[in-house]
C-alpha cells in the first residue's frame, strides 16, 4: 500500500536508556511513522537501508499488518523486498502483453482469410516469380 508520511520518529534506545537489541544482540533501530492515510494511528517498524532517506511529505510503499500485543491493537508496517516490487510491476506488463496479444489475433482473423489466392493456384511457380 502507498502511504504519505505525515511525521517519522527513530529510537535506539528503550524506555530505560538501553539500546534497542535484536534476540542475537544486535542494534536495532525502531521507526515510528503516522501518514495522511492512518490519520492519528501510528505505524510501528524498522529503520533501515530502505527507510534511511525517508521525510516527511514522502509517498512510500508499506506492508501493513494489524497485531494484537497485551489486548491493545498494534499497526506494524515492513518495507516490501525489492524483488516483490519488481514482481508486481512485471505482473502488470504480463498482463498488458497478453492483452495486446489477443487484440493482434482478433485483428488476424479479420485481416488474413483462407481464401487467398496462392501462386501454385494462379498457376505461378514461386520459384521463378521473381526471376527475369
Amino acid at each position: 500500500m502507498k502511504i504519505t508520511l505525515t511525521k517519522l520518529t527513530k529510537f535506539t534506545k528503550d524506555k530505560d536508556g538501553n539500546p534497542l537489541k535484536t534476540k542475537d544482540g544486535r542494534n536495532y533501530t525502531r521507526l515510528l511513522i503516522n501518514s495522511n492515510e492512518y490519520g492519528e494511528r501510528t505505524l510501528s517498524g524498522f529503520d533501515g537501508e530502505q527507510t534511511q532517506n525517508w521525510q516527511i511529505g514522502d509517498t512510500v510503499e508499506v506492508e501493513i499488518k494489524e497485531v494484537e500485543f497485551n489486548d491493545k491493537k498494534y499497526l506494524n508496517f515492513s518495507v516490501p523486498k525489492k524483488e516483490n516490487l519488481n514482481q508486481d510491476k512485471l505482473d502488470k506488463i504480463l498482463v498488458e502483453l497478453a492483452f495486446i496479444h489477443n487484440q493482434v489475433n482478433v485483428i488476424a482473423q479479420h485481416v488474413i482469410k483462407d481464401d487467398y489466392p496462392t501462386p501454385e493456384s494462379e498457376g505461378i511457380d514461386p520459384r521463378k516469380a521473381f526471376t527475369e
